[in-house]
């Protein structure tokens, strides 16, 4: 593969960027979905919501398991159209024939490289959130009762009063894992900096230090590769039922389930590239729904407790000119002013100043106006200097 093509497979900053996201936000939803359904069916799901961590992290397995075996990637770099592979691979080549084994497709993943990807997919998460729940259980985070100087409310795991020699080590080390958790999770997020600007400015071709580790590095997936992948999960799609071509007779049972069983799953598996990052949207737009962003939540309601609707407040009608107002002779409005011109000067408007009757003059016209009379020229609304407002455009 010349360089030409090698840059053309190669992911954008962005783009891995985007499936880093997309993934981290996975599990947020899965969370808030199951709350919603907890608080209507809480015989069922409080305890699934208890145990979100281990639920989640058992769900992902699975899913990142098939999108791995099936796509060489994760859930989330496949949706944005991404693959894995090892480091200095040549490009993959179609398979000729159906039956040759998987040492002779290079672009495919071998188990050991997707037991890896698993680790750092799966557990590896799944031991960050439960190490920044117990990290806040035991007072951690930017704020907390210490910095705040409020008595805990809740008893802390450090406040622990066993004298004994186990309870002593078990202090000792939650004490140590509090003070240096911060540290570990700064050079976590040091090295994701590193080799960000590494993979940015092409010295390295990996994206995050576990790809450095397992030496397996992410592409874009080619048209070729995408092809020879899908050939092969069209192929599980045939039906149960269907006759054996070479015998003409039904496969057996055992082999019929298998067939329905691997044709469901697919099913299921596949669907969840519309579901997933739909339902991420739709927890995105709730989420800007119930922000003070969103002031259309915030108008006011007119009507009572007891639902009874009230009529819209109308916005003020407009100050008539008075026709003792510079507009008038005392006894009629004898001198309109064109629009676009002041009142007091009859020019065209110069530095142009509101008042709050809506009345429009040029500053230097009813600056001294308002300094010697408190009112509006036309309309005699009682104004003061604090009340003027320049329009600027």
């Amino acid at each position: 593969m010349d360089s030409n093509e090698e840059e053309l497979y190669r992911p954008t900053f962005f783009e891995l960027v985007a499936q880093d996201q997309l993934r981290e936000l996975i599990g947020p939803v899965i969370r808030y979905v199951t709350s919603v359904f907890a608080q209507r069916y809480p015989r069922y799901l409080i305890k699934l919501l208890n145990h979100h961590d281990e639920v989640f992290a058992a769900m992902m397995y699975f899913i990142e398991r098939y999108y791995l075996k099936n796509w060489c990637g994760s859930f989330a770099e496949n949706f944005y159209g991404l693959s894995r592979r090892r480091h200095r691979i040549a490009k993959p080549v179609s398979l000729p024939d159906s039956t040759v084994g998987p040492q002779a497709d290079p672009g495919r993943l071998a188990p050991h490289d997707v037991r890896l990807s698993l680790i750092f997919l799966v557990a590896i998460p799944y031991l960050r959130a439960k190490a920044a729940g117990l990290h806040e259980a035991l007072g951690g985070g930017p704020v907390n009762d210490d910095l705040l100087d409020d008595e805990p409310e809740r008893p802390s795991p450090l406040s622990n009063t066993d004298d004994s020699r186990m309870g002593r080590i078990k202090s000792t080390t939650l004490n140590c894992f509090k003070s240096s958790y911060p540290y570990f999770i700064a050079m976590t997020e040091f090295s994701h900096l590193i080799f960000g600007l590494r993979y940015l400015f092409g010295k390295s071709p990996y994206w995050r230090a576990s790809q450095a580790y397992t030496g397996i590095e992410i592409r874009r997936t080619s048209a070729h590769d995408q092809g020879r992948m899908q050939h092969k999960l069209d192929s599980q799609k045939i039906s149960p039922f269907a006759r054996d071509l070479a015998t003409g007779h039904r496969p057996n049972w055992r082999l019929i389930l298998r067939r329905f069983q691997s044709m469901i799953s697919h099913r299921f598996f596949e669907s969840l590239k519309v579901l997933l990052p739909g339902s991420i949207f739709f927890f995105k737009f709730l989420e800007w729904w119930y922000s003070s962003s969103n002031t259309s939540r915030y108008r006011p309601s007119f009507s009572n407790s007891n639902g009874t609707q009230f009529p819209a407040i109308q916005p003020p009608v407009p100050l008539k000119p008075q026709v003792k107002g510079i507009l008038g002779d005392g006894t009629a409005l004898t001198k309109p002013i064109p629009k676009g011109h002041c009142p007091i000067c009859r020019t065209k408007l110069s530095n142009p100043t509101a008042v709050p009757s809506g009345w429009v003059y040029c500053y230097k016209c009813i600056h001294p106006y308002v300094v010697e009379f408190q009112q509006c020229p036309v309309t005699h609304f009682p104004t003061n200097l604090t009340n003027l407002r320049k329009i600027i455009g």
